[in-house]
C-alpha cells in the first residue's frame, strides 16, 4: 500500500513551521508479517517482502513499532495506539490522505513529545491513520531527520538513528542521493540504457515504474501478462502489471532479476515526475540488502549486498 497525505485547507499543518505538504507511505503487505513482531529489520526473502521497523516512544511511553518510510515527509500514528495511549482523537483539524486509487480525509492528533533513536521532535499534530497494521503502530516518516544518518543492519536485525556517525563504512558502496520533491531520497540511475530518476522508498512494498519508463524501455504488451494489485488508502485497487526489467544500475548498485510493477500510477504525477522515466525502488529490492546506510548530511545511500541479485559495480 503506497499513499500521500497532504493537510486539508481547513486543517493546521502536520507539524509547526512546515510549509510542505506532508506525505506518507506505507508498503508491507500485512499477511507477511504476522507472528514477526520481535523484527526490527526483517530482509526480503522468497516467501515474504522485507520491512524495517524502529523503535518510537510517544510522550515517554513505549518504545512503539513503526514503520521507516524514506517517502514519506511525516509521521503517522494508527488509531488503536492513539486511543491506547489516550490521546484526543480531532476530526475537526483533518489532512486529506492522496492515495495511489483515492483520497480520504483522516483525523489529527497533538504529540508532546516524539522519539525514534536521536530524532526528537515536540508540540506537534500527527495524522491518524484507522488501519490496523499487524506489528506496526504507525509510520515514521522523515520530518526531522535532514541531519541524522539511518543504519539499517538486516544482517543482525538492528536500526539505529544518529545525529550523526564519525565512521568511514569503507567496507560499503554508495549511491549519491539528493532530496527531492518534498525530501524524496532521488537517485540518477539507467533502466537498461534509458536514464531514470528513481526514488528510494522504504515504505514501499513493491518497485514500481511509471509508464514513461514504460515506454522509453519499448516492452511489448505480454500474451499472459502477470498482475499485483496496488493498494491505496481508499477501497480501490489499482492493478500493476509485472515485467522483468534489465540491468538497473544506481550508482555502485547494479540490480538483476527485479520485476517492476507497471500502471497508471498516480503517485508520479504528485511528485511531479509523471512525463520522465521514473522508477520507486521498493522494498522488495532494498530488503536484498545486508546492510544501508542513508547519510543526510553527506547525501549517500551506502549498502552492502547479500544475494546475487545486487552485485557492486567494479570500479
Amino acid at each position: 500500500m503506497l499513499f500521500l497525505a497532504t493537510p486539508s485547507v481547513a486543517a493546521a499543518q502536520s507539524f509547526p513551521n512546515d510549509e510542505h505538504a506532508a506525505e506518507h507511505s506505507l508498503g508491507f503487505d500485512l499477511a507477511t508479517v504476522d507472528g514477526e513482531e520481535s523484527l526490527y529489520a526483517s530482509p526480503t526473502r522468497r516467501d515474504r517482502i522485507g520491512r524495517i521497523i524502529a523503535p518510537v516512544t510517544i510522550n515517554g511511553q513505549g518504545p512503539f513499532r513503526f514503520v521507516v518510510d524514506t517517502g514519506a515527509t511525516h509521521s503517522a500514528i494508527s488509531l488503536q495506539l492513539a486511543q491506547a495511549l489516550g490521546l484526543t482523537v480531532d476530526s475537526a483539524d483533518q489532512i486529506r490522505v492522496r492515495g495511489v486509487t483515492g483520497s480520504a480525509l483522516v483525523p489529527s492528533v497533538r504529540i508532546e513529545r516524539f522519539e525514534a533513536g536521536d530524532l526528537l521532535i515536540e508540540n506537534g499534530s500527527m495524522p491518524v491513520l484507522a488501519s490496523a497494521w499487524s506489528g506496526a503502530d504507525g509510520v515514521l516518516g522523515m520530518s526531522g531527520l535532514e541531519e541524522k544518518v539511518i543504519v539499517v543492519d538486516f544482517k543482525n536485525d538492528r536500526i539505529r538513528i544518529l545525529n550523526t556517525s564519525s565512521r568511514r563504512w569503507r567496507d560499503l558502496s554508495s549511491v549519491p542521493i539528493k532530496l527531492g520533491f518534498d525530501s524524496l531520497l532521488l537517485a540518477d540511475g539507467y533502466v537498461g540504457r534509458v536514464r531514470v530518476k528513481a526514488i528510494i522508498d522504504t515504505g514501499a512494498q513493491h518497485t514500481l515504474g511509471n509508464r514513461a519508463l514504460r515506454e522509453a524501455l519499448q516492452i511489448p504488451d505480454s500474451r499472459a501478462p502477470s498482475y499485483i494489485s496496488v493498494h491505496g488508502v481508499t477501497t480501490a485497487v489499482q492493478p500493476a502489471e509485472l515485467v522483468a526489467a534489465p540491468l538497473i544500475r544506481l550508482g555502485d548498485m547494479h540490480m538483476s532479476q527485479v520485476n517492476i510493477a507497471f500502471g497508471d500510477m498516480h503517485v508520479f504525477d504528485v511528485w511531479e515526475m509523471g512525463n520522465q522515466p521514473a522508477l520507486l525502488v521498493g522494498m522488495d529490492v532494498l530488503g536484498m540488502l545486508e546492510m544501508i546506510v542513508i547519510d543526510y548530511r553527506r547525501n549517500e545511500l551506502l549498502f552492502k549486498p547479500r544475494s546475487n541479485m545486487i552485485t557492486v559495480r567494479s570500479r
